[in-house]
């Protein structure tokens, strides 16, 4: 059972922190959030609107001449599919790796 245990874990923390990287230096918007942008033509930000936003966004804003010209903040569904893309997918991949180490061997 402990070795079960080990490599699930193993797999499901390298898994989980693996995708955040990604997630947070990349291009990926499936998350949904909270959207403002600056309007260079009013010289203010714009009302917020939904859509969906990247990590990148999230974590790492835009900031031109010291003031951030794009703030995108999560909403509860965000976090949610946050949570389940960087938290639940790699538990789940790391159950099933680590069930797999555990089976029995089959016998000829």
């Amino acid at each position: 059972m402990g070795k079960r245990l080990l490599i699930t874990l193993f797999v499901t923390l390298v898994l989980g922190v693996g995708l955040w990287v990604v997630l947070t230096n990349a291009h990926i918007d499936i998350f949904p959030c909270e959207r403002a942008q600056y309007d260079y033509a009013a010289e203010k930000m714009g009302p917020p609107s939904p859509g969906t936003c990247s990590l990148l966004g999230v974590f790492n804003p835009i900031v031109v001449d010291g003031e951030t010209s794009d703030t995108q903040k999560l909403t509860l569904a965000g976090y949610a599919v946050y949570a389940l893309v960087v938290g639940v997918v790699p538990l789940l991949i790391g159950l099933f790796v680590g069930r797999r180490f555990g089976a029995p061997k089959p016998t000829a």
